[in-house]
């Protein structure tokens, strides 16, 4: 009477439930991403450096623009996924796998940013930062250590020939 589906099928059930903690992983990286991506250009902005404002070094310019550019492809990526749930259907393993992949790599490396922007500040117990680099660690093993996620995906696209196509889709 608990059972979360039928009997003999707990290993489906799992895998469903893999499919959407790996979507709702990717959204919570989209939102942290944007909360780095806010706290570096505050203090990018208040920060006064010999030539005038950090933010009107191109090296802030160029990590800027490059958080945002992740954040927007980012979105387009959830949204098509997000897309497929609303419809009552599960997205593809293979679609929910490269989505994680990108997602907590690419929140690794704009929190990597934020704290390289903030300088001693970015590695300081009592800043942000650093808090945020400890907790983004966590989502590049959970729901499958990158590594083999990527290595997974990778044999399966030499093998399966729609795979590709479908990920090209996807915008991974």
């Amino acid at each position: 009477e608990r059972l979360l589906g039928p009997a003999g099928m707990g290993y489906e059930v799992a895998e469903e439930t893999l499919l959407v903690a790996r979507v709702y992983l990717a959204a919570a990286c989209l939102g942290g991403m944007k909360r780095c991506m806010q706290l570096m250009t505050r203090f990018a902005a208040r920060r006064k450096v010999s030539s005038g404002t950090l933010i009107d070094s191109p090296i802030t310019l160029a990590a800027i623009g490059d958080g945002l550019m992740r954040i927007d492809a980012l979105q387009a990526m959830l949204d098509s996924q997000l897309a497929v749930l609303d419809r009552g259907e599960y997205p593809s393993d293979a679609a929910t796998i490269a989505l994680k992949i990108l997602a907590s790599e690419w929140i690794w490396e704009i929190a990597d940013s934020l704290a390289q922007i903030m300088g001693a500040r970015g590695y300081m117990e009592h800043n942000i930062a650093p808090m945020i680099l400890r907790d983004v660690r966590m989502l590049r093993v959970g729901e499958g250590p990158n590594e083999l996620l990527t290595l997974s995906l990778g044999r399966r696209m030499r093998a399966e020939d729609g795979l590709r196509a479908e990920l090209r889709r996807l915008g991974a």
